[in-house]
């Protein structure tokens, strides 16, 4: 196994990696791992936009549910889970 030899052409020219594909970097939900406060601050506003996209899409879905519905949009209008929706009915409880 011998060494490649060098293009002619090419000398005195920096060689160029082919064989490694630029990928975008994959957002993480914790950047503070990050040391550099650019790329920190980089990656925490990839997460924010992604955070809004798919917060978008949600809305927007459920607005197309809506309107599939109708009047019955009412009904499938989300509430929020509080201690007295999610409490279970109890018979022994004494109500005065």
């Amino acid at each position: 196994m011998g060494k490649k030899k060098a293009d002619p052409s090419l000398k005195g020219k920096k060689p160029t990696n082919t064989s490694k594909a630029v990928k975008s970097r994959p957002v993480t939900k914790n950047p503070g791992g990050i040391r550099n406060k650019l790329k920190r601050s980089e990656m925490y506003g990839r997460y924010l936009l992604e955070k809004k996209a798919k917060k978008r899409e949600l809305r927007l879905q459920r607005s197309k549910e809506a309107e599939e519905l109708g009047e019955d949009a009412q009904h499938v209008k989300q509430t929020p889970r509080t201690l007295d929706n999610t409490r279970e009915v109890e018979q022994t409880l004494v109500r005065p």
